[in-house]
């Protein structure tokens, strides 16, 4: 009879069970980190973290990541914790206490006075008074006066403090200890030993007490009564806590659940709820956010997070006959108010949402793709084609003109039916089932695949389709004048990313809403014909399925969870399996909006039922940031860091609020958190680097902020977080950042240099000026040597002044009378040349440029009529100034000679004679004792014989031109002068040159001191070529205007430089 009653409870226990699948657990063990899997306690501090003893240390969790304390207690069993003054945590152990410092994480001590006592409790009066229990007794400590206090003597197996009162197991009695009045109370007398005992909690002001095998008695303080509840059941219970009017106790068979009358609920094991890890349980703990810890024996903590379930989650149960038959649902269609046909792998499920009845329908037991009601009939889509039910007889027939293809869409178009299918394209039914039609999107089996339809228009249809991304069809009734246009990624005027479009909407403003594979939503935009990405949708995941409906806002189903986009703040929340759906991963178009707007979403888990009203109405709840490791130069800061460089940081990174940095820290990566364990990878955050920066925010999942090449100064980083459905946290983790400059950069080094500088320059002005005294002692000195001197010297210097102006009036005097005879000199020789007048007597047509170089000129011309013969001469003496001046009246007079003794000489024969002439009136012979000079000239002769019109020429070492009819003749001299001691013993033979000429033909005798005078832009020489040029553009002026041109000519190229010898140009007309 016993054992049939224990088979009887664990019935009773694994029907009652089913109940526990609603709850989520998320389980924590070695594997994320925590020390050890035996929990012996969960505690939360002032800040937020959550404190777990284990048999291996103490862990920190802030909800992602674990800290162990293990060496701080000194590899002791950790057994109770407690917070004093927001910073010191007192760590009982089994062999005393442990001191630590959190916001430094630093052990201070192992506490003195409670050496060699197992501690078994530790209980927080004040800041400045605990209450401690060992199996040394009962003691209250001042941690101001460190001050023991014994209040009992006896050992203590295990104590709680409730409401100032100090509930205490002792060997022979179960005890309390008023801390107000300081006295004692006993409530149970124990017949059994002490470690058979254990006070459990305090529960609706009633202390509860576990006893081996008799289960619990609770002692109500305000009454006194005792009961005792589940003796048969519970044979020991370890914790006990109330939760949403629920009573919740950790046994060795799991969590017991009670309702508020302690009547049984249910039980949470690992058997019953795959999602819970283990089954003796010895903690329950609730924190400040309302998540229940479990830690077990054996598997570490689960963790049931305070979802504020919105959604309802049916699944198969086999223990509950009206449960859903089949979690996978594929469609869903409403026949009458609140009763639902589901689609599912086997077959029709009908579901009576009002009394949640689920009931299987016979007839079909395959797969169920798509639904579309018409009248009393309900259409639906299988993979072996299209089938009929009547909803009043329920009776199910096969309809037969469409073949054996998967079918995953069905709408009603005008009086025809529009069907979607696998490989098969689109096909068009008539409402009667009498005639069918096909149109084909690809000629291709697998791009040939219809998702979804949309009836965007009377004549309108748009196509979701595997391969072929978006076809829209106008015209669509016309069969014959259909339009088809297709979106897709390789079309740039109508693009969209991905060919691969799941499902296609339009909401009740006229927008299209697009889900694309692995791409996100995109909504179009009837402006520019163009699909535009949400700028907050899910791109960054593989969207494997969505379905939209429209409740004010758009609610997409994908692989996160169910994410609601507000139309008008253009954000968007996202709810998963901690909200209560049965999974992220829901199926292709497998929803349902019902008249009450209540969504129904099937998934691979089953059914999601919720209303959105009451999703987005959740309670909010604002996570703080913090800073949970910190990498300077890819180096993790570690306590033993701090310890070593006391000038980076002199807290624990989650404490900071100022970190000093070196300019060379270029490399700097906080990674930060939330306290929150409730999913902190789905937070989000966002930070700024000064006051007045813009807020750069991250992306969801990403937990580290990289700051690099920060310049020196003062800067602070603010960070916010939010959870996917809170607004941005209104407090701001905060945080200073001072950059060191190099010490050459800093105000004390500018100071010292400058102190030095001073200095220098101070010192330098001593120097200085002890120097100049000290020249200046010198310098009166010599001055005074140098007076004396100069005295002197100015006696000596009066007389050479006066020696001076003597000889300076003699050579001014000098200077005088030899300009005088120069002058003098001039005028004899301009009168010993032709005047111009005397010239164009004979020559009308001519001219004479005579430029001397100095007073008196060694170029000189000469001109004779004798016997109807003009003689001209333009002749070159060597040198210029006095003695070419001698040397022109030298060869004027032999010409006077010459031409007077003989007159039938010819230019040549002249030109000999005056050779001979020169060499002899200069003792230029070669026996000649006397040294002679090496003198000469270079010279041209024209005779005119205007009778016969004949010319003859002949010239020394220079060019005459000839111009006759535009046309210019270059006479060449010969090559040597006349006169001259290297050519006097040579034997000279000048050439004569015989021209017939007519009337009007010009010539023109010049010197080479026209062509050797620099100037002009390059500072050369004018050349020979460049006069020749000259004169052949000006052949054809009269006379006068030559002559400017010629002046002009020679003023401009010489410029400001100083004329270089003399200048003769003679230019005549032949008549």
């Amino acid at each position: 009879m016993k054992y049939i009653s224990v088979l009887i409870i664990c019935f009773f226990f694994q029907l009652l069970s089913c109940f526990s699948q609603d709850l989520e657990f998320k389980n924590f063990s070695n594997d994320e980190g925590l020390s050890n899997n035996y929990v012996r306690f969960i505690y939360q501090d002032s800040y937020g973290y959550v404190w777990i003893g284990t048999n291996e240390g103490v862990d920190r969790f802030d909800g992602k990541n674990f800290i162990t304390l293990k060496k701080e207690i000194n590899s002791n069993i950790a057994t109770s914790i407690c917070q004093i003054n927001n910073t010191i945590m007192w760590i009982g152990t089994n062999n005393g206490i442990v001191v630590y410092n959190q916001v430094m994480r630093k052990k201070l001590y192992d506490h003195k006075k409670f050496i060699q006592h197992s501690v078994q409790g530790i209980h927080k009066i004040a800041d400045t008074l605990l209450c401690i229990s060992s199996n040394k007794g009962l003691f209250l400590y001042n941690t101001n006066t460190d001050n023991v206090q014994t209040i009992y003597e006896h050992q203590v197996f295990q104590s709680i403090m409730y409401e100032n009162v100090v509930y205490f197991i002792s060997k022979n009695s179960i005890q309390g200890y008023s801390i107000k009045t300081g006295t004692f109370r006993t409530f149970q007398l124990l017949q059994n030993p002490a470690k058979d005992f254990k006070i459990i909690g305090v529960v609706k002001h009633s202390l509860c007490i576990s006893q081996e095998n008799k289960g619990i008695t609770t002692y109500s303080i305000e009454t006194s009564q005792f009961r005792n509840f589940f003796s048969q059941i519970f044979h020991f219970s370890n914790s006990i806590i109330e939760y949403n009017n629920d009573i919740w106790i950790a046994t060795r068979n799991g969590i017991a659940i009670l309702d508020s009358a302690w009547n049984f609920k249910t039980i949470l094991y690992d058997k019953v709820n795959p999602t819970f890890k283990g089954k003796n349980v010895l903690h329950v703990f609730v924190d400040n956010q309302k998540n229940i810890w479990v830690g077990t024996e054996f598997n570490g903590i689960n963790i049931c997070y305070n979802n504020q379930k919105r959604i309802k989650h049916y699944s198969y149960n086999m223990f509950n006959s009206q449960s859903i038959q089949d979690n996978q649902i594929n469609a869903i269609v409403e026949i009458s108010p609140n009763v639902f046909i589901l689609g599912s792998s086997i077959g029709l499920i009908r579901f009576d949402k009002n009394k949640e009845i689920f009931t299987k329908i016979s007839g079909f037991e395959k797969d169920v793709l798509s639904f579309c009601l018409y009248k009393n009939t309900l259409l639906f889509g299988a993979k072996e084609g299209l089938f009929q039910m009547d909803l009043l007889t329920y009776k199910i027939t096969k309809v037969a003109i469409i073949p054996e293809i998967t079918i995953y869409k069905i709408v009603q178009y005008k009086n025809s039916f529009l069907i979607g299918s696998w490989g098969e394209g689109l096909w068009e039914l008539s409402l009667n089932f009498s005639s069918v039609s096909k149109f084909a999107v690809s000629s291709k089996y697998e791009q040939n695949t219809v998702f979804d339809i949309l009836i965007h228009s009377p004549e309108e249809v748009w196509l979701a389709t595997f391969g072929e991304g978006l076809v829209r069809i106008k015209n669509f009734s016309n069969v014959t004048n259909r339009k088809v246009e297709k979106y897709t990624k390789e079309n740039s005027q109508k693009f969209i990313p991905a060919n691969e479009v799941l499902t296609i909407f339009k909401t009740n403003d006229n927008k299209v809403w697009l889900g694309i594979a692995g791409q996100g939503i995109f909504v179009y935009d009837i402006y520019t014909d163009t699909f535009k990405k949400l700028a907050n949708s899910m791109g960054q995941y593989f969207l494997c399925a969505v379905q939209f409906f429209e409740h004010n806002n758009t609610i997409c189903f994908n692989n996160s969870g169910i994410t609601i986009f507000d139309k008008y703040s253009k954000v968007s929340h996202t709810f998963g399996i901690d909200y209560g759906a049965q999974s992220n991963y829901f199926n292709m178009n497998a929803g349902c909006k019902s008249q009450d707007g209540t969504i129904l979403m099937g998934g691979i888990n089953g059914l999601n039922v919720f209303l959105p009203q009451e999703l987005t109405s959740f309670e909010k709840s604002e996570c703080t940031a913090v800073i949970s490791k910190l990498l300077i130069q890819n180096t993790e800061i570690t306590t033993d860091y701090i310890a070593k460089h006391g000038n980076v940081i002199h807290k624990a990174i989650e404490f900071v609020d100022t970190i000093h940095l070196s300019y060379l820290h270029e490399n700097i990566q906080f990674y930060i958190s939330a306290l929150r364990v409730k999913n902190p990878d789905i937070l989000q955050f966002k930070y700024k680097i000064g006051e007045n920066s813009e807020w750069i925010d991250m992306d969801k999942g990403q937990h580290v902020i990289s700051l690099t090449q920060l310049k020196p100064g003062t800067i602070s980083l603010y960070i916010k977080c939010k959870d996917q459905i809170g607004e941005w946290s209104v407090t701001e983790k905060q945080v200073c950042l001072i950059i060191y400059p190099p010490f050459w950069k800093t105000t004390w080094f500018y100071s010292i240099i400058i102190i030095i500088l001073i200095g220098i320059i101070y010192s330098f002005i001593k120097i200085r000026e002890r120097q100049l005294i000290i020249d200046k002692k010198r310098l009166e000195k010599k001055v005074d040597e140098r007076t004396q001197e100069i005295l002197h010297q100015k006696e000596e210097l009066q007389l050479q002044s006066e020696l001076l102006i003597q000889n300076n009036n003699d050579l001014s005097r000098s200077n005088r009378m030899i300009r005088d005879s120069i002058f003098y000199a001039k005028r004899i020789q301009d009168a010993i040349l032709p005047a111009s007048d005397f010239i164009q007597t004979y020559l009308p047509n001519s001219f004479v440029f005579f430029k001397p170089r100095d007073i008196v000129s060694g170029d000189f011309y000469w001109f004779k009529e004798q016997n109807d013969l003009l003689y001209i001469v333009a002749a070159d003496c060597t040198g210029h100034g006095v003695p070419g001046a001698f040397m022109s009246m030298i060869g004027s007079t032999l010409l006077q000679d010459i031409i007077r003794e003989d007159t039938l000489l010819n230019p040549a024969q002249i030109l000999t004679k005056l050779d001979a002439g020169i060499v002899l009136a200069l003792n230029q012979t070669s026996d000649c004792e006397i040294e002679s000079p090496d003198d000469g000239m270079d010279i041209a002769i024209c005779i005119i014989d205007k009778r016969n019109q004949v010319i003859q020429i002949s010239a020394a070492n220079q060019q005459v031109l000839y111009l006759c009819d535009d046309s210019m003749k270059i006479i060449e001299g010969d090559i040597f002068s006349v006169g001259g001691i290297f050519t006097s013993n040579s034997k000279k033979c000048f050439t004569n040159y015989e021209i017939m000429y007519q009337n009007g033909a010009r010539l023109y005798l010049f010197s080479d001191g026209y062509q050797d005078q620099f100037g002009g832009p390059l500072q050369k020489k004018f050349q020979a070529n460049r006069l020749i040029s000259l004169v052949n553009e000006m052949q054809n002026m009269p006379f006068d205007e030559q002559y400017k041109v010629v002046e002009s000519t020679f003023n401009e190229w010489k410029g400001n430089n100083k004329q270089i010898d003399d200048v003769l140009v003679i230019g005549l007309e032949l008549l």
